[in-house]
């Protein structure tokens, strides 16, 4: 799985091919998170103590999905971008161009700062993990 966002009816998620689900995004996440024997509550408040990180919060469901959100959980345009697919980050004017390890590309409206600022993130959860 690439990335997870938000539409009109439900959520997208994408891989190889595009999957519409009528659910919520966090509904969606949690159920990721259920297969792991715990909850996205769970999990993200298990990473805002153990990173001391206060906002946009990685969330670690196992060793192949690692997300991070480009934007709040409550803006309507925010993206769950899977670190472990990531080969690259692109600053395209004012907005940041995500290159994934198929050589597909996803251009999502936040800074290359607010990539960066994430990606970071994701490090200091993966820093934990390996302990």
């Amino acid at each position: 799985m690439k990335y997870i966002t938000r539409t009109t009816e439900g959520i997208r998620v994408v891989d190889q091919t595009e999957t519409y689900k009528e659910k919520g995004l966090i509904q969606y996440l949690n159920e990721l998170c259920i297969q792991e024997l715990t909850t996205f509550t769970g999990r993200i408040q298990a990473t805002k103590q153990l990173c001391n990180i206060q906002s946009n919060i990685p969330l670690f469901i196992n060793e192949s999905l690692l997300f991070f959100p480009t934007k709040s959980n409550r803006n309507p345009d925010v993206y769950y971008i899977n670190y472990h697919r990531i080969i690259g980050v692109q600053k395209v004017q004012n907005h940041c161009k995500i290159c994934f390890d198929d050589f597909t590309e996803l251009a999502v409206n936040c800074t290359y700062q607010k990539i960066q600022n994430q990606i970071r993130k994701v490090q200091k959860v993966l820093t934990i993990l390996e302990r």
